[in-house]
């Protein structure tokens, strides 16, 4: 059985960055990713406590502070390892195929990213259970936008997924505005 190993943490804290509106060493302030979605920590989605999904909006601040705010880096950790548990038992539910911890963590990631009916629910996941990963790769890497906006840190993102999956090996890239790639040094 696969489990968060820390590639998976190395992968989802370096594209989802902390959250630190305030930029200081504690009381960590909740912000809003790229769709306006309140986050805090490692990219945590806050949910409205009214009911109806995500907390959104430049309206909502306070109640995102009072929910999201996080007192420091062990908080900010645990809340990571938290989230990814979550996302690995319902990447696990869905998987109906063995493959390796390095290409489970690209999984979880991407789930942790997107959400989990974007892997099962996509032809992502329905390649990988038909055991064709790497055709399943070239469809996860066309998951680069918010909304109708193609974003150069989720096309980065996407390509070290892939690579991951694909190699077994952690190479970070960034991407410029015209969407050309660097990598950097692998992860050992």
């Amino acid at each position: 059985m696969n489990t968060v190993n820390d590639t998976c943490v190395q992968l989802v804290s370096h594209y989802d960055k902390l959250n630190n509106r305030l930029n200081t060493t504690e009381n960590f302030k909740p912000v809003m990713d790229s769709r306006g979605i309140w986050t805090s920590g490692f990219g945590h989605a806050l949910l409205n406590p009214a009911g109806g999904g995500f907390l959104i909006g430049a309206e909502n601040e306070a109640t995102a502070d009072s929910l999201g705010t996080l007192p420091d880096m062990n908080a900010a950790n645990a809340l990571l390892q938290s989230d990814l548990k979550e996302f690995a038992e319902q990447v696990t539910k869905g998987l109906g195929v063995e493959i390796s911890d390095n290409q489970f963590a690209a999984l979880v990631s991407f789930a942790f990213n997107l959400g989990i009916d974007c892997l099962w629910d996509t032809n992502v996941g329905k390649l990988i259970n038909a055991g064709q990963g790497a055709a399943a790769m070239g469809h996860l890497i066309l998951y680069d936008m918010a909304g109708t906006k193609r974003l150069q840190g989720l096309y980065a993102r996407r390509m070290t997924e892939r690579n991951l999956y694909l190699t077994n090996t952690l190479v970070f890239y960034d991407s410029d505005e015209n969407f050309n790639l660097t990598a950097e040094a692998p992860v050992s």
